[in-house]
């Protein structure tokens, strides 16, 4: 139904550089350079002016760790160069309680065994841009992610054309993870980025994680992205009210991502709310080996009658053991039709749906077959 955008959509995926841009149209400073930028990198990130883009111009292993901390700055690979950190280093992004906008870039820089956490606690608008970052587990537990928190304030984030390896650290953890909390507002992308874990099992946690607590708001996209692997909260997974009783209420939209399972399962996309709602949009995702294709749950412990998920499941492919298992009390308004369904189904499918074979190229590389019942098949009006 849906694998002809996604031929187009995956087709930009490549391993261009990308160049640190100053943000206030001054030339960017190289690293290493002259001074302030001829000592550490991280002496350099603290003496430049704010507004400021540094380009790393060395393919030398950088032995630091890096904190960014109510800095607006740019921090990326030089055109021709590759750099990286040594491994278990990381990199931080963090705010004061006061802080006021922010805007920060990372671009071009690879971590092993090591993270990426970029949060906002302040009180204006923080705007974060995370893109072409390699991110790759070795070690067992090694905290290998990359993680966007809003705990106050407004925060634009953009999380794009990334590449995140291993395995998540919980149950409540993703390889790429967002988080708003105590009534933050998080308006958070993730595009474009390639999401493995290397269990050949399914295993606790998420590839990409959204959480949402505590009175946030915002608005969630997942375009593009390719998961690899088999995690039983989901390959995406968007959450309202984890281990929090006052309720939020979000938007995610998650178009065009292809899911592809571990063979004994986990799940493709989540959505599960606690006593909040969460208005969801899963529409031309492509998802296989799994054994829930997409969810509709509602947490342990939640009471509220208004709690509910809502929104439309359109023009979707899903090969699992169950296609669609949605909680019946939470999901009046949560409409589906125009999906090809291959595997069981626990709810009422709308009347364009198609429950056959999907007639894959095979379940790792889900492209259809020419004989496809799903070509030609969608909502064109949705699309």
């Amino acid at each position: 139904m849906q694998a002809r955008t996604l031929a187009t959509a995956f087709a930009v995926l490549t391993g261009m550089g990308f160049a640190a841009t100053a943000q206030a149209g001054s030339p960017p400073v190289n690293w290493p350079g002259v001074t302030p930028c001829n000592g550490t990198l991280q002496a350099c990130i603290d003496a430049v002016p704010n507004g400021s883009a540094i380009n790393v111009v060395t393919d030398t292993p950088i032995n630091e760790s890096l904190n960014l901390y109510n800095r607006s700055l740019a921090l990326g690979a030089g055109p021709g160069f590759h750099p990286s950190l040594t491994p278990a280093n990381w990199i931080v992004v963090s705010s004061s309680a006061i802080a006021g906008d922010l805007t920060v870039s990372l671009s071009g820089l690879t971590l092993t065994d090591g993270y990426v956490y970029v949060a906002y606690g302040g009180t204006g608008t923080a705007r974060y841009d995370v893109r072409r970052m390699t991110v790759t587990q070795t070690t067992a537990g090694a905290p290998s992610y990359i993680r966007v928190a809003a705990s106050g304030g407004t925060v634009e984030a953009t999380v794009y054309d990334n590449r995140v390896t291993g395995q998540p650290l919980t149950l409540n953890n993703g390889l790429v993870e967002f988080a708003a909390v105590a009534g933050a507002t998080l308006n958070a992308s993730a595009l474009y980025n390639r999401v493995t874990n290397t269990s050949p099992i399914a295993i606790p946690g998420a590839g990409i994680f959204l959480d949402a607590t505590g009175n946030a708001s915002g608005t969630f996209k997942a375009h593009a992205n390719d998961v690899r692997g088999g995690f039983f909260r989901g390959g995406i997974y968007v959450s309202e009210g984890l281990f929090s009783s006052t309720p939020s209420n979000y938007a995610a939209r998650l178009y065009n991502n292809v899911l592809v399972c571990a063979p004994d399962g986990g799940t493709g996309i989540g959505f599960v709310v606690n006593n909040g709602t969460l208005s969801a949009q899963a529409v031309n995702n492509t998802i296989s080996r799994c054994n829930y294709g997409i969810l509709a749950s509602q947490w342990s412990g939640g009471t509220s009658a208004s709690a509910a998920v809502e929104g439309i499941v359109k023009n979707n492919l899903v090969v699992a053991n169950t296609t669609l298992s949605f909680n019946a009390a939470l999901t009046p308004g949560l409409a589906n039709d125009y999906n090809l369904l291959n595997g069981a189904t626990t709810v009422t499918t709308g009347v364009h749906t198609i429950s056959a074979a999907a007639q894959l190229v095979s379940d790792t590389a889900p492209r259809l077959a020419a004989t496809s019942p799903a070509i030609n098949a969608a909502d064109t009006a949705t699309l």
